[in-house]
């Protein structure tokens, strides 16, 4: 029954993104300049396939959120963000701080008092709710937003900073 109904997804897709692609092609790429190369840059098979992941996530979402709520959905994206997850450690330049952020990416764990990293910035978490909502400063943040927490300020006082700088300036 599984692989039946993804069989059929499948080919519904096929059409699906083959009727986009002819109707990108009437309504948008007959007038662009570089319809003589499509064929060999592919945009319009980017575009159409862009716009029907878009719409997929988009119909998921609101189904979900329909028959359940939006608690539910929050924590089926979390689950979905921990399943294809590595932690990682990646250095971010941070002008404001006249250095650099050690950070650690991370998906839950979070403990009251960390300092997590939201849309580039520093935010301590105030507190946890049901696991996966982060409260800060600045409003509740589901956990999968998080883009890591900080593990170290890098600015000119600290040892690593000049090797830092001139790897990645």
């Amino acid at each position: 029954m599984i692989k039946e109904t993804i069989q059929e997804f499948k080919s519904k897709c096929v059409r699906s993104y083959q009727k986009l692609l002819k109707s990108l092609d009437e309504k948008y790429c007959w007038r662009c300049p570089q319809r003589v190369t499509r064929d060999r840059i592919g945009c319009r098979e980017a575009d159409a396939w862009v716009r029907m992941r878009e719409a997929l996530d988009d119909a998921i979402k609101f189904y979900i959120i329909e028959e359940r709520d939006e608690d539910f959905l929050h924590r089926i994206l979390q689950r979905i963000h921990e399943k294809g997850f590595e932690a990682k450690i990646f250095i971010m330049k941070k002008p404001e701080l006249n250095g650099f952020m050690v950070v650690r990416e991370k998906s839950s764990g979070f403990k009251k008092g960390e300092n997590v990293i939201i849309n580039d910035k520093i935010l301590k978490v105030e507190d946890v709710e049901k696991g996966y909502i982060i409260k800060t400063s600045e409003g509740s943040h589901p956990s999968y937003k998080i883009q890591g927490i900080l593990l170290d300020t890098i600015n000119k006082e600290h040892p690593l900073y000049k090797y830092f700088k001139k790897i990645i300036l």
